[in-house]
């Protein structure tokens, strides 16, 4: 049962009770019927009086206009109406006065129409600036615009590059409509983006796009790349309605040199091409990219170019000229100054050297799988073939497979070898000149990767293939039984800690991947000891999204269906959406019951559900799951009272024992704001009090209720109590 009631002061009078005062003068008696927020009866004051008459207590949705104006009245300090006093309007929180003033008429009052603003219970301020009075209209907006990110979250680009797609927004009004010609603000939060423009504007489905460049990351990247955000801010509220997306500019580039290291010319002479590769962080070829040269050596070379481009197999070279002496080519790269050095010999007469890998280990008594390899060039540096090469054995027992061999047409000449007991040396020897290796031995095991080198897969998802290594004795044969002890990077869950390895010497282990990133796993032999085994990177991208589009915040009366579903989308790891996809759907029990259990997403990814708010008033959420797990949701309101207000007849003067000039008028509204009709409202009859003529009366269609009254036998104030029944 809702009661309207008033203690009948002049601070805080209620509209739903009309305080009545006496005064007593020569011809009788006169009543004073105080308003409920406020009014100060006749004869009590000492200034004139602003009072509420009607419009406070309005409910509605944001952006939508006021049913009805709120109307104050102004009185002297005699009770007499002011016509003609300018009443100032004002508000905060979006909510908006049609007018910043407006002057009361023959009856004393003044009116003003608003808009409702942003979600929550505000105040519209009336004063009179030359009474010194002010009063409080409280108004509610039970909803406001929606931002929602729609696509082009979680993408990721190398620095350099543009999105792959926009990022696209959309704006809905509290109804749940698209909100059309909206502008919407974007701005990087970190220095590692650039919007390609500040603004942009809602099309017809509420929908506004940006694209964006990924710019360079910091110094020291992650493997897995840099996370970015980007705001979108809804223009017309930009302090509570904005979005973030996430977006990765991709890890640091990598350069190495190819070939061209190492070399060794005669004076005037042109080198071989120092060739340098460009990839990106996952190891694919950058093309168009500018590699710049240097010659460190102070004038010891000179170079053919201090920069050039990468090809489309990501390559880039320079020659150099021989001027005399050793030094070093350094070869930079992008922004994060990655580097890489080519030592070269300026000699001033023919040259020997080798050209296979210099040091090659392998098992005692063993035979080497690959011969070792020099080239012989003239004085003019041109390759020189037929010429005889010696080969010595300057320490150690390895064992050279004859004494000399002859250089053949590109001028290379190669010995085999069985490996000896201990660490050799060899010298290769065609005249004056001479190169020199090192042979050394091991009695370890060797233990090599056999596949799932650079595997890819969805966050938090099991490997589709397992890491496979192979284990080899000294000798080069399958070590059978031997234990193989796998460790990880955290992210990473290994579904073992160790394998055994089979008839061919391999072993394998398979792992689930973590959060987004590229992370390592490596294999030891622990007769060799932790930390010298192969190591492989395995990478976890991209992951299926569940979230919230629209329908959520709402609020309804208790068992009513709600205005509009909730809706949510799904995407895939590649940000494109999900069709057929089964959602379920649950509210806590008592609090609501949905239209059904479960829904499938369209071709937008999107699926939606209504429902029908419990029997008692709460707020509570629903969740909609994909899979039991992905979770999306939405909050709502479920209310039940009911509002009585007074409308008019307050503030009323009269003589004892006679009746009141006007009824008294009270409205009865629903929790959406909405007038009851057929309401039963009580009046108090009580002999010799102000007291109404009736006991009850019923609202129309407007939901209003009206009573007469008869002044009480004692002057002063008096307080009528209208009541709703219900």
């Amino acid at each position: 049962m809702t009661q309207a009631t008033n203690v009948g002061d002049a601070a805080g009078n209620h509209p739903s009770r009309a305080p009545i005062g006496h005064t007593r003068s020569r011809h009788g008696f006169t009543l004073g019927i105080l308003a409920l927020l406020g009014l100060l009866c006749a004869g009590a004051a000492s200034a004139d009086s602003l009072a509420l008459m009607s419009g406070s207590g309005q409910r509605g949705l944001g952006g939508s206009a006021s049913v009805q104006p709120l109307v104050v009245e102004v009185r002297n300090v005699d009770g007499a109406v002011i016509a003609g006093r300018t009443i100032n309007w004002s508000s905060s929180n979006g909510f908006v006065p049609s007018a910043n003033s407006s002057v009361t008429d023959a009856n004393g009052r003044a009116s003003v129409n608003f808009t409702f603003g942003n979600y929550g219970t505000t105040n519209i301020l009336a004063s009179d600036p030359v009474g010194g009075t002010s009063m409080q209209a409280p108004e509610t907006a039970t909803g406001s615009d929606s931002i929602t990110l729609i696509s082009g979250d979680r993408q990721a680009g190398k620095t350099g590059t543009t999105s792959a797609q926009p990022l696209v927004v959309e704006i809905r009004n509290a109804s749940g409509n698209p909100v059309v010609g909206r502008t919407v603000n974007w701005a990087d939060q970190t220095a590692y983006t650039q919007v390609a423009a500040s603004t942009s504007v809602t099309d017809a489905g509420g929908h506004a796009s940006m694209g964006f460049s990924y710019l360079r990351g910091p110094a020291v990247g992650s493997a897995g790349g840099t996370v970015a955000l980007i705001r979108a801010t809804n223009s017309a509220s930009p302090s509570l309605q904005s979005v973030d997306a996430s977006v990765t500019v991709l890890g640091i580039d990598i350069m190495r040199l190819v070939s061209g290291d190492a070399q060794s010319g005669l004076i005037g002479t042109i080198s071989a091409p120092v060739v340098a590769l460009v990839t990106d962080w996952a190891g694919n070829p950058i093309a168009g990219a500018t590699v710049n040269w240097a010659d460190l050596s102070g004038g010891r070379v000179s170079l053919s170019s201090t920069s050039t481009i990468t090809d489309a197999s990501g390559h880039a070279s320079i020659t150099y000229q021989y001027l005399g002496g050793s030094g070093t080519v350094e070869a930079t790269f992008g922004v994060n100054g990655v580097l890489a050095d080519a030592v070269f010999v300026g000699v001033d007469g023919g040259s020997v050297r080798f050209v296979s890998p210099t040091n090659i280990s392998g098992a005692p008594g063993s035979v080497s799988p690959a011969p070792m390899v020099i080239e012989k060039r003239g004085a003019d540096n041109q390759l020189q073939s037929g010429r005889t090469v010696t080969w010595t054995l300057l320490s150690g027992d390895a064992v050279l497979n004859a004494a000399t061999s002859v250089t053949d047409a590109v001028g290379r000449a190669s010995m085999g070898f069985t490996y000896g007991t201990v660490e050799s040396r060899v010298r290769a020897t065609v005249g004056p000149y001479a190169d020199a290796t090192f042979l050394p031995v091991t009695t370890q095991n060797s233990l090599r990767m056999i596949s799932g080198q650079g595997l890819t897969g969805t966050v938090n998802s099991p490997s589709a293939q397992p890491i496979v290594v192979e284990l080899l004795n000294s000798a080069g044969a399958p070590v059978v039984g031997g234990t193989i002890n796998w460790t990880s990077d955290p992210q990473i869950t290994l579904a073992a800690a160790s394998s055994i390895t089979d008839a061919s010497g391999r072993a394998s282990v398979s792992f689930s991947y973590g959060p987004a990133g590229r992370w390592n796993i490596r294999a030891d032999d622990p007769t060799v000891g932790a930390g010298r085994g192969p190591t492989t990177y395995v990478s976890a991208v991209g992951i299926e999204t569940l979230r919230t589009i629209s329908g959520s915040d709402q609020s309804g009366l208790v068992n009513s269906h709600t205005a509009q579903p909730l809706v949510v989308e799904l995407r895939d790891a590649a940000g494109q959406p999900v069709a057929g996809a089964t959602i379920d759907w649950a509210i806590p029990s008592g609090r609501g019951t949905v239209d059904a259990a479960s829904s499938l997403t369209d071709a937008s990814g999107r699926a939606s559900m209504g429902f029908t708010y419990g029997p008692t008033a709460a707020i509570f959420g629903m969740d909609a799951r994909h899979n039991g797990g992905l979770a999306a949701g939405g909050g709502f309101t479920a209310v039940g009272a009911n509002s009585l207000s007074m409308i008019s007849g307050n503030g009323q003067t009269g003589v004892i024992g006679a009746a009141g000039a006007q009824p008294l008028v009270v409205e009865v509204r629903d929790a959406a704001g909405n007038p009851v009709a057929g309401r039963t409202i009580n009046w108090p009859v009580v002999v010799g009090v102000t007291s109404a003529v009736a006991s009850s009366s019923i609202t129309n269609a407007s939901g209003r209720a009206s009573m007469g009254f008869i002044y009480g036998a004692n002057p002063g104030p008096g307080t009528i109590t209208a009541t709703d029944s219900v």
